[in-house]
């Protein structure tokens, strides 16, 4: 409830004025925002939906993200980085790259999975907004094939990052994300208008300035805005140079 949730978020906020890292290092733009729908929603009914909000907004920015040429370079560091497949490591590994050691660019199945990754993360978060329930409080299935497949590729796409084990990735948020996915989306179904204009006026603010506007600001003028509360997750907002040198 607010009593329990808005000591949290003072004093958060205060934290973040006072040292920006402790703030970003929260994760912030997702935890403190979710936590503020606790504060702001009137019914608990408005206190999810700006919660699917928030987790909306993270899915489809962190798409944004990848839209560009850095995110095949993204994928193919992170895989080949990864001890996941230990029976096949090499053939993996060179397998992302055009002709390794001598060319170092993506090959071409490096840039179709990283591409498919960009449609999956757009496709999924939008299925389930516009879908309803797919799985009973009991954890059975309701049906809606849609939504299961959705919810499907969403586990799938989060355990795919997780086991990767990235250097830089939350490894804790891939897991609260399926969780969240599974509660928020799988069991209480998508977002309809109506439940957005059901929303009070001070919380449909907050998500318009938090999942809207911040995002929009960071991606046209990056250096004004750190890459986590404008959710350039994939692309950062730092510059980058890569040297292929051959003899």
């Amino acid at each position: 409830g607010y009593h329990e949730c808005a000591p949290v978020v003072a004093l958060l906020t205060l934290l973040g004025l006072l040292d920006t890292t402790i703030w970003l290092a929260a994760r912030s733009e997702v935890y403190l925002s979710m936590t503020i729908c606790f504060c702001l929603a009137d019914t608990p009914a408005s206190m999810w939906t700006g919660v699917k909000c928030v987790q909306l907004g993270i899915w489809l920015w962190a798409a944004v993200s990848k839209l560009g040429p850095w995110f095949p370079f993204v994928l193919q560091a992170m895989v080949c980085n990864s001890w996941t497949f230990p029976f096949s490591l090499q053939s993996v590994h060179r397998a992302m790259y055009r002709n390794a050691p001598t060319d170092l660019r993506c090959s071409r199945l490096c840039e179709v999975a990283a591409h498919f990754g960009t449609v999956a993360e757009f496709g999924f978060p939008l299925t389930l907004a516009l879908s309803g329930a797919a799985l009973t409080a009991a954890g059975g299935f309701t049906g809606d094939v849609p939504a299961g497949l959705a919810l499907f590729v969403m586990v799938g796409f989060h355990i795919f990052i997780f086991t990767q084990i990235a250097v830089g990735v939350p490894q804790e948020w891939n897991l609260f994300t399926i969780l969240a996915g599974v509660y928020l989306f799988g069991m209480c179904g998508g977002v309809s208008l109506a439940d957005l204009a059901a929303m009070p006026l001070g919380l449909k603010a907050l998500l318009l300035t938090v999942e809207v506007g911040v995002p929009l600001l960071g991606s046209f003028v990056p250096k004004y805005v750190p890459f986590l509360p404008c959710m350039r997750y994939y692309a950062g907002n730092w510059p980058i140079s890569i040297w292929l040198i051959k003899r």
